[in-house]
């Protein structure tokens, strides 16, 4: 009898597992099948940050860094403002829209500690490289010397 009772509340736990996992990821799954049909990428994919995000990005990047909050979403807002470099992206990337994704925190952190070298492994389309080299133009500008060097194995990437 005991073993019977083990048994269904064993299959009671799994379903209900089951049926919570799916309600997890429902919207996960939903968004991939929007991007899949609304979106030409096969890889690098570009999408943007919800506010909750940015709100993360900013605090983790001002406290690896050391710099303030203040002084770190300065920089957010000057990759995020810049029509130019949001236009050659779309030259580019022809595929992709105008967001940045995850890779703004390559900006940010060559914008706050100011490398000397900055490296790169795996180039692809050469969005990153664009927000890289452009964090280090900024820097030069404010008289910090940088150099970048983008390492890939496929030697038709960008």
């Amino acid at each position: 009898m005991y073993k019977k009772i083990i048994i269904n509340k064993r299959l009671f736990y799994i379903a209900w597992m089951v049926i919570y996992g799916f309600k997890y990821y429902a919207k996960k799954i939903k968004l991939i099948f929007i991007k899949s049909l609304t979106s030409k990428e096969v890889h690098s994919f570009t999408y943007s940050l919800t506010p909750l995000n940015k709100l993360y990005l900013l605090n983790s990047v001002s406290i690896i860094t050391g710099l303030s909050y203040v002084e770190v979403k300065k920089y957010f807002v000057e990759l995020e403002s810049n029509a130019e470099i949001k236009d050659y992206l779309k030259i580019i990337s022809p595929n992709s829209h105008s967001a940045f994704s995850v890779r703004i925190i390559n900006y940010l952190l060559i914008r706050a500690k100011k490398p000397k070298i900055s490296i790169e492994n795996g180039i692809g389309e050469g969005i990153n490289t664009l927000i890289m080299c452009e964090a280090i133009k900024k820097n030069l500008s404010e008289g910090f010397s940088g150099r970048y060097i983008g390492i890939d194995l496929n030697i038709d990437a960008s």
